[in-house]
């Protein structure tokens, strides 16, 4: 059981060096695409899902019509891309 729960522990705090490490990747790059916390705030979001509108109103602090507009310059620069009803990071949830 221990050792269990090392491995979990193991595994919690690579996954938090990941996602660490490319928030400092996508803040790097990403001047010319990311234009606030409003396109972070998405962009965390669907970095583990693919979500839905409505869901990523849901989780995100941004009223409707700013959501959709950051979501539209997004895909615009090629960083989220739109399948039917969901949107997710360009890749395997940005990989």
């Amino acid at each position: 059981m221990v050792r269990a729960r090392d491995e979990l522990l193991d595994n919690l705090e690579q996954l938090e060096r990941d996602i660490e490490s490319r928030f400092v990747e996508v803040m790097r790059t990403g001047e010319d695409f990311i234009t606030g916390d409003g396109d972070l705030e998405i962009l965390l979001a669907l970095s583990h899902f693919d979500l839905t509108l409505a869901e990523l109103e849901e989780m995100c602090s941004l009223s409707t019509d700013e959501l959709k507009q950051r979501l539209n310059n997004l895909m615009y620069t090629g960083v989220v891309e739109q399948t039917n009803d969901r949107y997710q990071i360009r890749g395997t949830h940005g990989e």
